[in-house]
């Protein structure tokens, strides 16, 4: 007999690690925006979990937009950590070209990529250093990534550009995961 789909959402969640509060309030600060190769792009530095902040990107079409779907683009690991959000906007050799922001946005699609912990803006410590560091804490490292990839979608969720109905996430290698991962936990 198949498990409440609510349920096994639960009990998946669960398996994360000590995780901060569901409902902590979001914020975001804008901090810059710029015309790219036919698209928006808006840096923004997100509060997700109240521990580190979340550089990201959010690209969108040029004019005005409202009621476009919306990817949640999750970057791979590679073991570039310096790369981070940036394949976004400026690719990876192992990936297509043009860039997933400017693909996206050219489909009418808004986008929004983060850095991930331990990658781009976020990096400074060995994963294993940060792993160890969050073990102390009764944390995981993958759970922290996938809740900040929950609490990112609950921040697109809040972007007047955006039909929450019509929403995806994409990634390969790490990113793929995370993918996965995001869709088993969204309702």
């Amino acid at each position: 007999m198949p498990k409440d789909p609510a349920a096994q959402r639960e009990q998946l969640y669960a398996l994360l690690g000590d995780l901060p509060a569901r409902d902590y309030p979001i914020s975001a600060d804008l901090i810059s925006t710029q015309e790219r190769d036919g698209y928006i792009l808006e840096t923004l530095r997100l509060d997700l979990n109240g521990i580190e902040p979340v550089p990201a990107y959010f690209a969108r079409p040029r004019g005005e937009v409202r009621n476009a779907p919306v990817v949640l683009y999750q970057h791979a690991h590679g073991g570039n950590y310096v790369l981070g959000k940036d394949e976004f906007i400026d690719g990876r050799a192992a990936l297509q070209s043009p860039p997933y922001a400017k693909v996206l946005t050219d489909m009418g699609y808004c986008a929004l990529c983060c850095d991930t912990w331990n990658f781009g803006e976020r990096r400074g410590r060995a994963e294993s250093e940060l792993f160890k560091e969050m073990l102390w804490r009764g944390q995981v490292l993958w759970g922290m990534m996938v809740y900040d990839s929950i609490r990112a979608l609950d921040y697109v969720a809040t972007r007047p550009e955006v039909d929450i109905s019509r929403v995806a996430t994409l990634g390969l290698s790490m990113g793929s995961t995370m993918s996965w991962w995001l869709a088993a936990l969204d309702e």
